[in-house]
């Protein structure tokens, strides 16, 4: 009889386990899973379990990292519980400690302990992981939403006179015609420096306030088209070759369109102002079930080790006009989605990539 193998029997048992994975999840746990669509669920548990393959064959536990780090803002935002996620990763290893028990190619006692042992040592790290992102994000949301509420009143406070002054000037400036070109020329600096703080503003009243996604059907690759129009005179004066790869499968999509125009906008602007010498910026979209994806990569000048943890912070910018609230819009659009938003870079010089997963069908939805 041949020896028993941990992989074979994990992929042999595969949709055995996540079928009843799904099921149990869906009923044993809370009226918010099981509230969840059965597709959702099915995409999730799947990528939770090859995950889970990674870790229990290879120890490779990047995969499973990469997909709590997706998890945690998505079941955050829809309002779970930290207890019910804790209880449907345990579930895997019920499931799966039930169906080793069973295993008769398993020839002695001490073999299923120590296959077991390590089922548990990997639930037991989900846990962990999942428990630190999830009260630590819970504490940075409330920490958010008292300074959100802040910045609220105080852009409110500036923004009135901030437009008398931008008023005034442009009469002044209408009314001097070309009298005194000191003057004109100072009265230009101020009505400049009035838009920008308006802009500022405006960013600042984006980040602070919380979204509430107006989902419905619409065309993402369209929607990429027109953004990507949008630039097409900044693109040819500064010399940068578009690349657009849109894939069928990611056509039609449900969220909120004017949301996600947004986030485009930001991150198509911050690829173009990566490469101000010129350079190439591939768009393309594809189906990683059950999510639709973006990944937008520019040949710019890349991101320092040093500020890799940075980007997303709040007011972080290495621009000097810059708000530093660009990319943290795009977080918080992307989370009210239940989505993802990855920055990557190999480093100066050698360009970044910005990943966007968000649900392909709407996850709000009930499934009974």
């Amino acid at each position: 009889m041949a020896g028993f193998i941990l992989a074979d029997f994990l992929q042999q048992n595969r949709s055995k386990i996540i079928e009843e994975w799904v099921e149990k999840i869906q009923t044993e746990i809370s009226d918010r899973y099981a509230q969840r669509p059965r597709a959702e669920l099915l995409g999730t548990a799947t990528e939770a379990f090859d995950g889970y393959i990674h870790a229990l064959v290879n120890g490779d536990f990047a995969c499973i990292d990469h997909f709590i780090d997706k998890i945690t803002p998505m079941r955050l935002e829809a309002g779970f519980p930290l207890s019910d996620v804790q209880k449907a990763f345990e579930l895997y290893g019920s499931i799966v400690t039930s169906l080793l028990a069973k295993e008769d190619s398993i020839r002695t006692v001490k073999e299923c302990i120590e296959y077991v042992s390590s089922i548990n040592h990997c639930v037991g790290h989900t846990v962990r992981r999942f428990s630190a992102h999830f009260q630590a994000m819970h504490e940075k949301r409330t920490r958010l939403s008292v300074l959100g509420e802040a910045v609220a009143h105080i852009t409110h406070e500036i923004k009135n006179p901030l437009m008398l002054i931008g008023g005034f000037s442009n009469q002044v400036l209408i009314a001097l015609k070309d009298q005194d070109e000191k003057i004109i020329t100072k009265l230009k600096t101020i009505i400049q420096e009035v838009e920008r703080l308006e802009y500022f503003l405006k960013d600042i009243g984006r980040f602070s306030r919380d979204f509430q996604p107006k989902k419905r059907t619409f065309n993402l690759n369209q929607t990429i088209k027109q953004v990507s129009g949008l630039f097409e005179g900044e693109f040819a004066i500064r010399g940068i070759l578009v690349k657009l790869v849109l894939s069928p499968d990611c056509g039609d999509i449900v969220a909120d369109p004017d949301e996600m125009e947004q986030l485009l906008l930001n991150l198509i602007k911050n690829a173009i102002e990566a490469m101000p010498q010129g350079g190439s910026l591939a768009i393309r979209t594809y189906l990683k079930h059950p999510d639709a994806c973006i990944q937008i990569a520019d040949s710019g000048v890349g991101i320092s080790e040093e500020n890799k943890e940075k980007i997303g912070t709040p007011f972080f910018t290495t621009r000097k006009e810059g708000t530093g609230l660009g990319l943290s819009i795009c977080h918080k659009i992307i989370n009210a989605h239940q989505g993802s938003l990855d920055i990557w870079s190999d480093g100066p010089g050698r360009g970044t990539v910005a990943t966007v997963q968000i649900p392909h069908t709407p996850p709000f939805v009930s499934a009974r």
